[in-house]
């Protein structure tokens, strides 16, 4: 999947966020995987998704989980980040 479809459905608030987790995890991962000038950031991801830098932390350390745990998708995005 191109970076321009991933960013596009990010972006599309229909998606369950287990599938979104999934889609900044993919982004994040390729960028940081090029080869750049400096290393690639969560910041970057943040900048270059247009969401906050919170909000790729939590997608990211979700999608770690949901790799562990696929139950967690079960749950609502707030439980499976262990909020109430």
């Amino acid at each position: 999947m191109q970076l321009e479809t991933i960013k596009a459905r990010v972006l599309d608030r229909s998606i369950q966020w287990y599938n979104r987790a999934h889609l900044i995890y993919l982004y994040h991962s390729v960028r940081a995987a090029q080869p750049l000038p400096r290393k690639w950031t969560m910041r970057d991801t943040s900048k270059a998704l247009g969401i906050s830098l919170g909000s790729v932390h939590n997608y990211l350390r979700l999608q770690e989980a949901l790799e562990a745990n696929p139950e967690l998708k079960k749950l609502s995005f707030r439980k499976a980040l262990g909020k109430k």
